[in-house]
């Protein structure tokens, strides 16, 4: 009866230390000496997006007019063809300006309208755009042209043949390209231009050639103008200054021959010729001698009466002359003075040179030293130019 009695004792015992452990683990770690735990449930909710695509709505193309006016210097011009290309290239029609087109495009978007070359114009292009239906234009114009020249200074050199490269320019400010045709004035027949009468499209250049073919030796400028290919002034020009660009020394040179009938000058009757030649380093000119001579028309004389003939002509007179076409002064002598012994000849002369004159008296002390005399070439005067 104990023995049972004992047993039932101890298993009462050790369920209930059983028991005490399990509500000691059920303690809130954070606060023992709190409230036990509570279990919380927990909800989760998922959202799903839906994304919706909206449809582009796009334009039918509707009817478009396009109108093409062409001005050229100023003034409204018809009967001009031009084709008109959609933005995919394709042609959509030619026509004719000024008249009113209308078509329903395929298509919206940058179309080009193009000039073909005709008339006096070249190939020209302008692009419009359209955005929808509706009334367009395109206006093609030359707008403010120019000519510029370069070099603006050409400077030639003696050897005949000698050349220059020159770029001509011709811009324009317009859509409208009309070809320019140089024209050359002022120009030397002793120089020349290659190509003869350029060509050139709007808002480009051209190469030329400007060359000495001839003896020359002065400064002088020439024009450039341009004109469309039916003549018409485009009213553009431009200028060329030409100048020499080397020196030249030259020399003048006399030489006489006397022939008297007598030793003095008392009644003496005869003539005086004086041969003036000139003569110049770097002209390399054979058939142009740039120079002239003045000479008076009378002699200043100490005892005898003297008048002078340039080449056969009496008074101030005016003569080309160089190396190869000398100039002769005579001096026609008549009459004495009484008891001279001796008779003397001043004589005013100009020679003139390209760019300047040299005024001077060639004088002659006593060219009577017996019934015949001669001189040979004597330096008279020389400058350089």
């Amino acid at each position: 009866m104990n023995r049972n009695h004992l047993k039932i004792s101890t298993f009462v015992v050790l369920c209930s230390l059983a028991w005490f452990g399990f509500i000691l683990g059920c303690k809130n770690a954070a606060n023992p000496l709190g409230p036990y735990d509570v279990p919380t449930a927990t909800s989760t909710i998922t959202t799903t997006s839906t994304i919706t695509s909206t449809p582009t709505s796009t334009s039918t193309p509707g009817a478009v007019n396009v109108t093409v006016n062409v001005n050229y210097a100023g003034n409204a011009k018809t009967g001009i063809t031009f084709d008109l290309v959609d933005p995919s290239g394709n042609t959509i029609t030619t026509t004719t300006n000024n008249t009113l087109y209308s078509f329903n495009p395929s298509v919206y978007g940058n179309y080009s309208v193009n000039i073909p070359t005709q008339s006096i114009y070249a190939y020209s292009q302008s692009l419009l755009n359209i955005p929808g239906p509706g009334n367009y234009s395109v206006a093609f114009s030359n707008g403010t042209p120019s000519l510029t020249v370069n070099p603006t200074t050409y400077f030639y050199q003696s050897a005949i043949g000698y050349s220059l490269p020159m770029t001509i320019s011709y811009t324009s400010t317009g859509n409208l390209n009309v070809p320019a045709y140089i024209s050359v004035s002022g120009l030397p027949s002793a120089f020349g231009i290659q190509p003869s009468v350029p060509v050139i499209q709007a808002n480009t250049s051209s190469a030329v050639t400007f060359f000495r073919n001839a003896c020359y030796v002065s400064n002088f400028s020439i024009q450039f103008a341009a004109q469309d290919s039916s003549s018409g002034p485009l009213g553009i020009s431009t200028l060329l200054q030409v100048e020499r660009g080397y020196t030249i020394p030259v020399t003048v040179f006399y030489s006489y021959n006397a022939a008297m009938t007598h030793v003095s000058c008392i009644g003496a009757i005869g003539a005086i010729s004086i041969i003036f030649n000139v003569f110049d380093q770097g002209l390399n000119c054979s058939s142009y001698e740039p120079y002239s001579f003045y000479g008076s028309g009378n002699a200043d004389t100490n005892c005898c009466t003297g008048s002078v003939q340039f080449d056969g002509v009496s008074g101030v007179s005016a003569f080309p002359f160089g190396e190869a076409f000398p100039v002769t002064a005579v001096i026609q002598i008549s009459g004495a003075e009484a008891g001279a012994t001796s008779c003397g000849f001043s004589i005013p002369v100009s020679f003139g040179y390209p760019g300047g004159q040299i005024n001077t008296t060639l004088s002659f002390p006593n060219v009577f030293g017996s019934a015949s005399s001669s001189l040979g070439q004597t330096e008279f005067l020389s400058t350089i130019y």
